[in-house]
């Protein structure tokens, strides 16, 4: 199991052949969402990111995969519903607001050389004219945004410092690395406090990457986690049903928009989550999911550790929250599913060219084939 590591840095041009899978993905998607989807085109543009985003943490598995994979995310029933809903944006404030991030990204292009700095630049320029047109935080898309970038960064900062022997041409990680998943952090954050659930992830890859950082990074990492803490305890708990019994409100058909502290002792609840699952990835989907988590801990494993305590957290949480819209809260861990689901087609892909080395039937194609045929069916649902 060979992956191809993407290098973020280096020369515009081969940089651009990297991102072609992603910006085709994102493309796509953005006409999709635009035109059945019918959604307005601020909102559209941020979802279309994300698929820009999920599609740049598979490129390593390969253009064919990685556009695959981010189009089941673009399609899956959490993230389609995001779909819709009136236009209410004046453009020529946003067509100026964009035009003004262009030319910074491209100023940081040209005096830094660095495209990872630009995109988290232009990630929170987007997050501004976000804000500003809502008048508010907590936007659901936002977070989704922030959550497909953040996986980016980790995962490329964990190939960087802990890649596998037969992995070429890897690169050292660098301080910017961290720096930018902080930024990200405080983003996500700010925009809505469940982001801190990607804290132990995020320190456990710092920790397992052994990325030197300043003096300053900590004490601001730590002033972020506090800030989510305090607000998942103002914005979830609430004393009135933070000890009521799980069992008698799942008894009782109870919806709320609060943690009930037992949530994770009822089987119920597990089945529950395991049926959300299943309804953004397919029965077939999910098990793919375990099969390329297994692959995962066993080829790359400071990898497989760091997704799977960010699904963890993400799970935790699904199993204590009791409100309506629990899918779409879970996109980060449909996201992290998506990616262990793509492992394990690169690895079934892999084997059967191994098996069929030196016929001229071509399996690797074939499987390619049928995991394309699951975006389709997922956009096949909504049409």
């Amino acid at each position: 199991m060979t992956l191809k590591v993407p290098r973020l840095e280096g020369d515009l041009m081969p940089r651009l052949r990297q991102w072609t899978p992603a910006l085709s993905g994102g493309a796509l998607s953005l006409v999709v969402f635009l035109f059945p989807g019918e959604t307005p085109l601020l909102r559209a543009c941020g979802m279309a990111l994300v698929i820009v985003a999920m599609a740049m943490s598979l490129c390593r598995f390969g253009a064919a995969l990685a556009l695959c994979g981010c189009l089941v995310l673009a399609f899956s029933p959490a993230f389609w519903t995001q779909t819709g809903g009136a236009s209410r944006q004046d453009l020529l404030p946003l067509l100026a607001l964009a035009t003004l991030a262009a030319l910074v990204v491209l100023l940081l292009l040209r005096r830094q050389g660095s495209l990872l700095l630009a995109a988290v630049v232009a990630l929170a320029l987007f997050s501004l004219v976000f804000w500003w047109q809502q008048g508010q935080t907590e936007s659901l898309r936002l977070t989704a945004l922030a959550s497909a970038w953040l996986l980016v960064l980790l995962l490329d900062l964990l190939q960087r410092a802990l890649p596998h022997p037969d992995d070429a041409g890897v690169r050292e990680p660098e301080a910017s690395h961290a720096w930018a998943i902080l930024i990200l952090l405080v983003i996500g954050i700010v925009n809505t406090r469940l982001f801190v659930l990607f804290v132990p992830a995020v320190c456990s890859a710092l920790i397992l990457s052994k990325v030197r950082l300043s003096r300053l990074f900590w004490p601001i990492f730590l002033l972020a986690c506090l800030f989510g803490l305090s607000g998942i305890v103002s914005r979830y708990l609430s004393s009135e049903w933070w000890l009521y019994p799980a069992g008698q409100a799942m008894e009782e058909g109870l919806v709320l928009p609060w943690l009930l502290a037992d949530g994770w002792r009822e089987a119920a609840r597990w089945l529950t989550l395991l049926e959300t699952v299943r309804d953004q990835l397919s029965i077939p989907g999910s098990l793919l999911a375990l099969i390329g988590l297994s692959r995962l801990s066993r080829w790359y494993p400071a990898t497989g550790i760091v997704t799977l305590l960010a699904w963890g957290c993400w799970a935790l949480f699904g199993l204590v929250y009791f409100g309506r819209d629990i899918a779409v809260l879970l996109l980060p861990l449909h996201m992290i599913g998506i990616i262990w689901m793509t492992v394990a087609v690169h690895a079934i892909r892999d084997w059967s060219e191994r098996l069929a080395q030196g016929s001229a039937f071509g399996p690797g194609r074939v499987v390619t084939g049928i995991y394309a045929l699951l975006p389709l069916w997922l956009l096949l649902q909504h049409l």
